[in-house]
């Protein structure tokens, strides 16, 4: 069916779907998010935007203690960086 919408904006918008029970993909997930948005800015998008559908287990007493240190270590790091924290990396 043909809407006849026109292109509303060519700002690309990515998203970034990881659980943060486990010890790679949680920490890997908000490198990930910052790279891309670093490769966006440098092909000209100004203001890139990277969302983050992060998966996180149950607060279960009986749960994996893991599962919750490795989430609430991700979420921390999460917040001290959108709260203007420098991140910075070398490759």
């Amino acid at each position: 069916a043909d809407t006849r919408l026109g292109l509303r904006t060519n700002r690309p918008r990515v998203y970034v779907v990881a659980g943060l029970a486990g010890g790679t993909g949680s920490g890997m997930a908000i490198d990930l998010g910052y790279l891309l948005r670093h490769e966006l800015r440098a092909v000209g998008y100004r203001n890139p935007e990277a969302v983050g559908m992060l998966l996180v287990p149950p607060a279960d007493p009986n749960g994996r203690p893991d599962w919750l240190a490795n989430s609430y270590a991700a979420l921390t790091e999460l917040r001290h960086f959108t709260g203007g924290g420098q991140y910075s990396v070398r490759f």
